[in-house]
């Protein structure tokens, strides 16, 4: 349902605001004493980028990023060498100098891009899917590491970048079973070294590390020394499913879904683990603290060709690949499917309401492209805020030409926030859901409310200035009339002096749930008012529960 009549929305607040303005008088402590900062944004620039795409630094969106990662570099006889020489530092821009030894290229174009944005911090990215290869011996004794690691240091002190991003591609994958020892003894040595130059230089440099999403490849981390050393890991939440033959995935899936789908026909963990939602559940529960955690997004669509049967595509079979694509087969950037696929050539676009995630269908040719839109990428972002994680990455800049998906979401990561530790509800044993409202600093003091639904979060609830992701549906009418009780608790009222909050809903109070709610997700969403009067306010993302047994 979506309200658009005054009459609605007066109603709406007629049913609050008896609750509202008695919690104004009392103005209670919410007892969070420090503000987040909000969360990073890692957009990496590819060197390839310059060629063909004719996609340069000038054209990064630097408003909606905290951090810039160029990539490659390439490890070459145990050392960081440039990925493409060229590209990197040669090729000519105007206002570049042609004198010997005169920095041009992208790193020149780097260096003035945050000139002209000094909140943007650049990283070096060594590594990648096809430049993996050489960390395995770069790494493999103490006298290789040290040879590396100042390698990487100097590389990073001569081009001026702010921290170096390791992107291995997979520590344990290789045939060396010590790599992932070497891994973690490599950035203690790169983390002590980083700051050690930091200290010299009186600044910062960062270290961050790209990691897997899957049970397999995570198991061969050691996350608990891992995670103190750097200041970020990326989780890299997409490609769970490509168009290409292998045992237990020969279905029509969405390379990124951001949720399970109940009836999906693949065993497990293909059907269990392989979603954006279980891999940053299950980093969490390894112990990665959250600010250290990055989800990872994809700005990019994979086509299936030959496609039969499913859900309208979903779980159909499928030949392989599609022969069209932006720069491959298979694969379109963003751009490409805004302006081409999207609505036209007899496309279809159908949003699934369990994954959270787009695809175009076109029936007739038997084709069918998984994708991310500005919903799925906010729904995503949603998911970021719900678990406190400190950071997005996106993969890569030039799939998205006009910044459309990068700005949804640093738009999202600057909305105040609704967290909770907890990833799931028990039907059959309820726990009380603690929740935590982060609206800044700026926000302090300002009133609030919280409510939840069983709905579909779109399209929302408008309100006077923004759109509160939730359905009104009778559970949210019902929710409206527990504002502040003892079952949610903190659920309205003012946020602290720091922008902060504590809510609870108590469901630990309630002896069983209806099992008829497995497979239900409830969602809230908090609403922050501007203070301008009425019900003018800023919304939170949705933060979604599952019920499970």
């Amino acid at each position: 349902m979506r309200l658009t009549e005054d009459c609605s929305v007066s109603w709406i607040w007629r049913t609050i605001a008896a609750v509202v303005f008695a919690v104004v008088a009392v103005a209670q402590d919410c007892g969070v004493a420090q503000a987040s900062p909000p969360s990073r944004v890692y957009g990496f620039f590819t060197s390839w980028s310059v060629y063909a795409r004719n996609y340069h630094i000038d054209d990064v969106p630097a408003k909606d990023l905290t951090h810039l990662v160029y990539m490659p570099a390439n490890v070459v006889a145990g050392r960081i060498a440039l990925g493409d020489p060229y590209a990197d530092v040669d090729k000519f821009y105007p206002g570049d100098s042609w004198a010997v030894g005169a920095l041009r290229g992208s790193f020149r174009r780097m260096q003035l891009l945050k000139a002209r944005h000094p909140h943007l911090r650049t990283l070096i990215s060594i590594g990648g899917a096809n430049n993996s290869d050489g960390f395995s011996a770069a790494v493999a004794d103490s006298p290789a590491r040290t040879t590396f690691v100042q390698s990487i240091v100097d590389f990073v002190v001569l081009y001026d970048f702010d921290g170096v991003d390791i992107n291995w591609e997979y520590p344990g994958s290789g045939p060396n079973p010590a790599d992932p020892l070497n891994y973690t003894l490599f950035l203690q040595e790169l983390r002590g070294a980083l700051d050690q130059k930091a200290a010299q230089l009186q600044r910062k440099f960062e270290l961050t590390i790209d990691v897997p999403p899957d049970r397999a490849r995570i198991a061969k981390l050691d996350l608990a020394k891992i995670a103190p050393l750097v200041d970020s890991m990326q989780v890299m939440a997409y490609d769970y499913f490509v168009p290409q033959s292998q045992p237990g995935n020969t279905r029509v899936q969405h390379h990124a879904p951001l949720f399970t789908v109940t009836a999906d026909p693949l065993p497990a963990p293909y059907s269990s683990e392989f979603h954006v939602a279980w891999s940053i559940d299950h980093y969490l529960a390894l112990g990665v603290p959250n600010h250290k955690l990055g989800l990872g997004l994809a700005l990019y669509g994979r086509g299936y060709a030959g496609v039969s049967g499913g859900q309208q595509g979903l779980f159909g079979t499928y030949t392989g690949p599609m022969s069209q694509g932006t720069w491959a087969p298979g694969i379109f950037d963003y751009s490409d499917l805004e302006a081409n696929y999207v609505g036209r050539s007899g496309y279809q676009r159908v949003f699934d309401p369990e994954q959270r995630a787009p695809r175009l269908i076109d029936a007739a040719m038997g084709n069918v492209i998984m994708y991310e839109d500005v919903t799925s990428i906010e729904e995503k972002a949603w998911q970021l805020r719900s678990r406190a994680l400190g950071a997005a990455m996106v993969w890569e800049l030039s799939n998205d030409r006009s910044g459309k998906l990068v700005g949804a979401l640093r738009a999202a990561t600057l909305r105040p926030a609704l967290s909770t530790p907890v990833a799931s509800v028990s039907v059959a044993r309820p726990a009380a859901v603690p929740m935590r409202l982060d609206g800044a600093a700026p926000r302090g003091a300002r009133l609030f409310f919280i409510t939840l639904c069983f709905g579909d979060p779109r399209p929302g609830l408008p309100l006077p200035g923004d759109v509160l992701p939730i359905a009104l549906d009778p559970f949210m009418v019902a929710m409206l009339g527990q504002l502040g009780s003892p079952l949610f608790p903190g659920s309205v009222g003012l946020l602290d002096q720091n922008g902060q909050a504590s809510a609870s809903l108590r469901l630990d109070l309630v002896p069983s749930l209806p099992p008829e709610l497995l497979g239900q997700r409830m969602r809230a969403a908090a609403w922050v008012l501007t203070g301008s009067g009425g019900l003018t306010g800023e919304a939170t993302n949705a933060l979604t529960l599952p019920f499970v047994n």
